[in-house]
Parts: structure tokens; sequence; C-alpha cells
């Protein structure tokens, strides 16, 4: 009843890369994409009765993120 999307990245992970931008810019950054798409869903789910999911997870030792999203198929 439900369709799974995982989207997984190798990188550095959120908290390495937040430190190496709060460096260079003394601004803490805030991902447009990240706002971007979270404001997509909000207004999806202001209109329907059951919600999108979207869970972030940092994987271990700065090894990468998924990304969870969770769309209701009825």
């Amino acid at each position: 009843e439900q369709l799974h999307c995982h989207i997984q990245d190798n990188g550095i992970g959120r908290q390495q890369s937040q430190a190496l931008k709060y460096k260079k810019s003394d601004h803490r950054h805030i991902s447009f994409a990240s706002k971007a798409n979270q404001k997509r869903i909000d207004l999806i789910n202001a209109s329907q009765s059951k919600q999108i999911q979207l869970n972030i997870i940092d994987l271990p030792n700065n090894s990468g993120t998924v990304v969870a999203i969770i769309f209701p198929l009825s």
C-alpha cells in the first residue's frame, strides 16, 4: 500500500558538509533543494488524507546520507 523510494549518497555526510560550508561562509547554510522539496510535500499533504513521508537518515561515520520518501498508494 506504499511506494518506498530510497536515494543513497556515499559522500561525506550532512554534518561534515555543514561544517565545511560554515567555515567558508560564517553562516549556517540551509539547502534550497531541501527546503523546496519539503514545501512541495507539505503542499501535497495539505490536500491529502494519507501523507507523503520524507525521512533523511545520516549514515554512520560520515559515510553518506539516505533520503527515504514514502508515498501512499491508496
